[in-house]
């Protein structure tokens, strides 16, 4: 089985040298872009807080957003090179249910279920 495959790529070089053009390569297909890592760190009221979402995949621009529930007051989420980053110092007490979404210029959106606990 290898000799004809070896065959085959000959052929193929014959056609380029004699002037024959080969297919034109088909450009590559970005990869999905996934969500890496969606643990994030507790909060505590009146300190300063960040948290990462990581994500890996796609094809920049990338654009983070919370896409179901909401954060908690003083937080907000902003959009890193390669995560989605909940900063901002956290002023009411309760656990927090969201969802974060990241989306890119070319493939479908990735999302992640988080949750941020605020304490004293």
């Amino acid at each position: 089985m290898l000799s004809r495959i070896s065959k085959i790529v000959l052929v193929v070089t014959l056609f380029g040298v004699l002037g024959c053009s080969a297919p034109s390569p088909v450009p590559p297909v970005p990869a999905s872009i996934y969500i890496v890592s969606s643990i994030v760190p507790t909060g505590i009221i009146g300190v300063n807080y960040t948290g990462e979402v990581f994500f890996s995949g796609g094809t920049a621009p990338y654009v983070c957003s919370v896409s179901e529930g909401a954060l908690p007051t003083g937080l907000k989420v902003q959009t890193g090179i390669d995560a989605c980053e909940i900063v901002g110092i956290p002023t009411t007490l309760g656990v927090y249910d969201f969802t974060i979404e990241v989306t890119d210029s070319s493939t479908p959106t990735a999302a992640a279920k988080i949750s941020i606990h605020s304490k004293i």
